[in-house]
């Protein structure tokens, strides 16, 4: 089979070669498509590292004044806000340091003659900041050990993809490192990775813990509250109920919270302002776009293709071939081609991959974790061929399917017969394009204006209706035949074809008439003449008419 499968291609190579250009230009495009989209889920699927869900942003506000401000209303704030019956914990951050924000820098971690560069967050410890946030350790998946842990001066965490670029072997839990200024810096414990931004791979993360306690200049909008609600409360419901209670019991002192929000609606903003989103949104627009087209453009091809063979597989079927055989033969030269086209649209969209490297969002670091198997070129490249393989392979098969199965089903007479019908259909196909193309599709446009204003006259609706019948020849008159309805000689419509007449369809009957000659005197436009004279007929007396 895979023999005779070759040499059919080959023996129709004139026909085969055209069909596998536009394949191999569909496959680079197809990578072009869908390599963002597949670092753009993969990032996504990567676990945040925290829980979002339950997760609450709020904004603490000073009431201005020159009275300085007390660390104890502060406490007492935090303290109203725990007593909450839906609120589970609280906590707060020094200098916008959390995901999801700009406040985050970046330094670097050294231990011995290893180097990484690591995004740092400082907390405070014992303020329920691993049990709000759901930072958990790497030792014993939980919250609790990380909250409950000792911290000294310079005491950090690690995200565990960090340690393991400074130690590949060892576990640096109570180890130290140094900062860039030689600094010792004792790791406490190891977390689980965390995504700093929704849409990107975990960056390396440190955290600081501040055993200082807030610094007084925090409380001048350098702090951010966070609280997590209990399981099982609404979001919806929460807010509405909560924000009474907040303006009602959250001000003490100068400070006050001010205003409420989801952390999920905190993502949402951050990929907004970072471009993500609109970025993400173009992508997901042009994937389905594509892939519209790509279904339409490969299926229909292929369809064609199959279809302009009925001659040749009724020969097949006379000679005893089943039509089993059939299918599997169609749906194999098919397969051939587009594996043949995959690989090499690959290999070319491989030297691109090899100068520029794979998508990455716009401002947004490419990631070296891997851990991760889009930062693993091979994996990377293999997997998204792959995708693009079983695409253009279900397109495909698709397209030939269908007329294989009808074609292995009819008799090898029939096969025959059908050829020439089939030939001017066709044609007739062609023809219609030709002609939509060349101006039938603006003089459909004019009649079916034309029709709605003497609709709009409500009197003039039944001549509108034969406008309507015109625009409809008009925009594909090739195949189509005009004839007299049954019943449809009555006086009743020689009457109305008399007032069409005389009302203006003898000058559109003209004009028509007019435009068939000119295009008959072409020769080479004479198919389109003739269908001007159709149109010509048709408008000279439409009443009693139908369109077959």
């Amino acid at each position: 089979m895979l023999h005779h499968i070759f040499r059919n291609l080959w023996n129709s190579r004139k026909r085969n070669v055209w069909i596998l250009l536009e394949l191999i230009v569909i496959a680079i495009v197809c990578w072009m498509v869908i390599d963002p989209l597949f670092v753009i889920f993969y990032n996504k699927s990567i676990p945040d590292g925290y829980e979002a869900d339950g997760l609450y942003r709020l904004q603490l506000s000073v009431v201005p004044s020159d009275e300085e401000i007390r660390p104890e209303d502060f406490r007492k704030l935090m303290e109203r806000l725990r007593s909450h019956e839906q609120i589970e914990s609280a906590t707060y951050v020094v200098n916008n340091h959390y995901p999801c924000s700009r406040g985050n820098s970046f330094n670097n971690l050294t231990l011995d003659t290893m180097s990484v560069r690591v995004a740092f967050m400082d907390f405070v410890p014992h303020t329920d900041f691993f049990q709000t946030w759901r930072i958990r350790s790497v030792k014993d998946g939980t919250w609790e050990s990380l909250e409950n842990a000792e911290y000294t001066v310079n005491s950090i965490l690690m995200t565990s993809d960090a340690a393991a670029c400074l130690s590949p072997d060892k576990d640096l839990t109570g180890g130290v490192v140094y900062a860039r200024d030689s600094v010792p810096l004792k790791v406490t414990a190891l977390i689980q990775p965390v995504k700093m931004k929704s849409c990107m791979q975990p960056y390396y993360l440190r955290l600081n813990a501040r055993t200082d306690g807030i610094p007084s200049w925090a409380y001048e909008g350098g702090l951010t509250v966070f609280a997590r609600t209990k399981p099982g409360v609404a979001e919806t419901r929460f807010i509405e109920d909560f924000i009474p209670w907040m303006e009602e019991y959250l001000a003490v002192g100068r400070l006050f919270i001010s205003k409420i929000e989801p952390f999920s609606k905190v993502r949402e903003q951050s990929d907004l302002k970072e471009g993500a989103t609109s970025e993400i949104r173009i992508k997901y627009a042009l994937c389905y776009f594509f892939l519209v087209n790509l279904f339409l453009g490969v299926s229909g091809t292929f369809w064609l293709s199959t279809r302009t063979r009925r001659e040749e597989m009724g020969v097949r079927l006379s000679y005893g071939a089943s039509p089993g055989h059939i299918r599997l033969l169609l749906l194999g030269e098919a397969g051939m081609l587009t594996t043949i086209a995959v690989l090499i649209g690959c290999l070319v969209y491989f030297q691109w991959v090899l100068k520029d490297g794979f998508y990455v969002l716009s401002g947004m670091t490419p990631g070296d974790n891997m851990r991760y198997i889009t930062n693993h070129f091979t994996v990377h490249f293999l997997i998204v061929s792959l995708i693009v393989y079983l695409i253009m392979m279900i397109v495909t098969w698709i397209g030939v399917w269908i007329p294989a199965y009808n074609i292995s089903k009819i008799s090898p007479v029939e096969a025959l017969k059908d050829e020439y019908c089939f030939y001017i259909c066709r044609m007739n196909i062609v023809m219609n394009i030709l002609w939509i193309v060349l101006g039938g599709l603006f003089i459909c446009i004019e009649y079916i204006i034309a029709s709605l204003l003497l609709m709009v006259t409500i009197i003039g609706i039944p001549f509108g209706l034969q406008t309507l019948k015109l625009s409809v020849l008009a925009l594909c008159p090739f195949g189509m035949q005009v004839r007299s309805c049954p019943g449809g000689e009555g006086c009743l419509s020689v009457l109305m074809n008399i007032l069409w007449i005389l009302v203006g369809g003898i000058w559109i009957s003209l004009s028509h008439l007019a435009f068939g000659l000119l295009l008959c005197i072409t020769i080479i436009g004479i198919p389109f003449g003739l269908q001007h004279f159709k149109l010509a007929g048709l408008a000279l007396t439409p009443f009693g008419k139908e369109i077959v």
